[in-house]
């Protein structure tokens, strides 16, 4: 979010990842509602998120 790239292929370069494997997780988080992608140059897209963390609540019976 911070970084705000401009196509998975520049997140997958910067974090290191292979951009298949980038986008099942991205697609999974976007079914989840954590993850949206905007139209890019071409047929780039690019991910991006409405929001600055993420609280999770467990409990433990």
């Amino acid at each position: 979010a911070e970084t705000k790239p401009a196509s998975l292929s520049e997140l997958a370069e910067r974090s290191g990842r292979a951009k298949s494997n980038l986008s099942r997780t991205l697609r999974t988080m976007e079914r989840y509602g954590l993850v949206r992608f905007e139209e890019g140059e071409g047929r780039e897209v690019a991910p991006r998120v409405n929001y600055s963390g993420v609280e999770l609540e467990m409990s433990f019976a």
